[in-house]
């Protein structure tokens, strides 16, 4: 008799999905598959990495988990490696993100004012969780090292959906301006 009831709860539970509450997601059915389509955004992007020799972000443009990401996502890169090829790639180009070690940031900001106002991404080293934390409050997405390449992938996912947001509210500021 305890093993009917057992089994039959178990068949209760499995075929009628119900909503969890647990693990921080609070939209997980049970019973359902889950969606991995924020593992690669919606549109290859176009990507210029400032990546002086000897830098984080240099390193991390070799390992072979970033050059898979970069290739699964479709996304166009570009590498400088002085601060004047940065302002001629800047001027020249039309870039979605700007890639930087988070060490460089003052040469990179200064360089991207007057630029069309890519989203700019330091990178940080991932094994340091402040350092995420605060280089995302700071500007809105990070790339952290040393990640596989699905994290690679979303993170710049995340930033692409970042800017994207930035560029809908900046059109929308634009059309109420000359609206009134």
């Amino acid at each position: 008799m305890r093993r009917l009831l057992w089994t039959l709860a178990v068949a209760l539970f499995l075929l009628f999905p119900r909503v969890s509450q647990g693990c921080g997601d609070k939209l997980l059915i049970l019973g359902r598959g889950l969606r991995f389509s924020a593992l690669s955004s919606d549109r290859p992007v176009a990507i210029l990495a400032y990546a002086p020799a000897n830098s984080l972000l240099s390193r991390v443009l070799q390992e072979p988990q970033w050059v898979a990401a970069i290739a699964k996502g479709k996304h166009r890169l570009k590498i400088v490696e002085s601060a004047d090829e940065l302002q001629v790639a800047l001027s020249r180009g039309r870039y979605d993100l700007v890639v930087f070690d988070l060490t460089d940031a003052a040469h990179v900001k200064e360089r991207a004012q007057s630029a069309s106002v890519p989203l700019l991404v330091p990178t940080v080293d991932g094994s340091t969780h402040d350092q995420v934390q605060t280089a995302q409050r700071e500007y809105g997405a990070a790339l952290r090292s040393g990640s596989k390449s699905k994290a690679y992938l979303s993170d710049i996912s995340k930033a692409v959906e970042l800017q994207d947001r930035r560029a809908q509210a900046l059109a929308q500021a634009r059309k109420s301006g000359k609206a009134s």
